[in-house]
């Protein structure tokens, strides 16, 4: 490949379950997923691969009060996808991690061996559940630093901190759970969109600083490999150059903030052209193209497919000059990519049917549910340029076929103000409802004010 490229490694969110099932007996995927096994059995952890390799592993919103299984299963789902790249001779010309995601990159690079990282995962974890930590979380807000830093100043509350600027459109703010409650009341005046990360705690925070200093503990008995190149830190903003900026970097992670959009701005003026995403999900790649428009990049891992088509898909796109320049979508955060628009069709008259949603309705009367999951599935093959087959009863609309959260909620919306049905609450459990009978439902609980499944 000509292009320069960096791989990204995600961290908290970028989970799927199963990501790598079609992948197991990959010759790479399965030693590591293996080392990774026989490592956190060491610190009384249960095996970390059934969760990348089972479809019907717990789902996200399960593993948020789970957290070191979640961060281990996101980094065991980077390193065997990372295996797939490398037998796609696309190793990358740099590698970036954002947020656990750099302890992810360490091990990719040689930096520090599998069983190594690992342990540096383990012993974080071990040191956060003996820790008396404030309650609190993570949430993402739909506008830059600068002015999420304006948002917290009129909230009466401390604990609130940048904890990452991530594009010129969505920073991340860590803190307690009644200051971040505070903050979305402010977003929503504003008009900000703000979304919750699936995290247990409030990382990036300077409440973190205590624990620091016993992370590096672990590191005494570390083998360091030198030399290894190509690591972008997004926290230390520079390229790591020995094992001294590792000491630092695992030190740090949990309470210095992650600026990605720096990181970003910088691999780009390096020469950095192309950004392929080294986990599930496409969270970092839609960063990205946040804040370099146009951007070529690539999340072959955004569904489960298997290892062959994950090779073959970067194989071929690295020998073409065309690129995926969606912007891509979920994370660590969060929010994924908009797909491409629908293509352009003729104006329609007044009370004619738009992708198959009866135009200038007003009425909360809704269709049957299996007629109202035919229009839904009309109206998403139509938005994403899918074959309506494709959308079968049981495939997941993000997991099995793609489609990033964001754009099933401004697809879902559409259809809300179509038919005048209320908006659901903000508690509720978007993840429950991923398939198009499933999002039938939830429309005739809306309409008929029933509750909804919530977090």
């Amino acid at each position: 490949m000509s292009d320069h490229t960096a791989i990204l490694f995600p961290g908290q969110g970028s989970y799927l379950p199963g990501v790598l099932a079609n992948a197991a007996d990959h010759p790479g995927v399965r030693p590591v997923l293996e080392e990774i096994d026989r490592t956190v059995a060491e610190y009384g952890h249960t095996a970390v691969s059934p969760l990348v390799l089972s479809s019907d592993a717990a789902d996200l919103d399960a593993l948020v009060s789970r957290p070191s299984e979640l961060s281990l299963a996101i980094f065991a789902a980077s390193l065997g996808a990372y295996e797939l790249f490398k037998a796609a001779e696309v190793p990358g010309d740099v590698l970036v991690g954002h947020s656990i995601g750099e302890i992810t990159a360490l091990a990719a690079a040689g930096a520090v061996s599998v069983r190594d990282a690992t342990r540096m995962l383990c012993w974080r974890h071990q040191l956060l559940d003996s820790a008396a930590l404030p309650e609190g979380g993570m949430l993402a807000v739909k506008a830059g630093a600068q002015r999420v830093v304006h948002l917290t100043g009129t909230v009466d509350d401390w604990s609130l901190s940048i904890a990452a600027d991530n594009s010129p459109h969505e920073a991340v703010v860590s803190g307690s759970e009644r200051g971040l409650r505070g903050l979305e009341q402010v977003a929503e005046a504003a008009g900000l969109r703000t979304t919750r990360l699936a995290s247990a705690y409030p990382f990036h925070n300077p409440v973190f600083a205590p624990v620091a200093k016993r992370l590096t503990e672990v590191l005494d008995t570390i083998v360091d490999h030198d030399p290894w190149p190509r690591i972008y830190s997004p926290m230390l903003g520079r390229y790591l150059a020995g094992p001294q900026d590792v000491r630092e970097l695992y030190a740090g992670h949990l309470h210095r903030p992650v600026n990605f959009l720096q990181a970003t701005r910088a691999l780009s003026d390096r020469g950095i052209s192309v950004f392929v995403e080294g986990g599930p999900r496409q969270a970092l790649t839609t960063l990205v193209g946040q804040t370099l428009p146009g951007v070529r990049s690539l999340a072959p891992l955004s569904r489960r497919t298997s290892a062959t088509d994950i090779i073959e898909q970067i194989r071929t796109t690295a020998e073409t000059t065309t690129w995926n320049t969606e912007p891509s979508g979920d994370n660590v955060s969060p929010p994924p990519p908009e797909q491409p628009p629908a293509p352009e069709t003729p104006a329609a008259d007044p009370g004619a049917s738009t992708n198959g949603i009866p135009a200038e309705s007003n009425s909360a009367s809704l269709p049957p549910r299996q007629d109202l999951a035919a229009q839904l599935r009309q109206l998403f093959a139509e938005s994403v340029g899918y074959p309506t087959d494709v959308f079968t009863e049981d495939a997941d609309l993000e997991a099995d076929l793609g489609i990033s959260s964001v754009k099933q909620v401004e697809l879902f919306t559409k259809v809300l103000d179509q038919y005048g049905v209320p908006n659901p609450p903000n508690n509720i459990r978007m993840r429950a409802y991923s398939t198009l009978p499933r999002l039938a439902e939830l429309l005739h609980l809306l309409a008929a004010g029933e509750p909804v499944e919530s977090r």
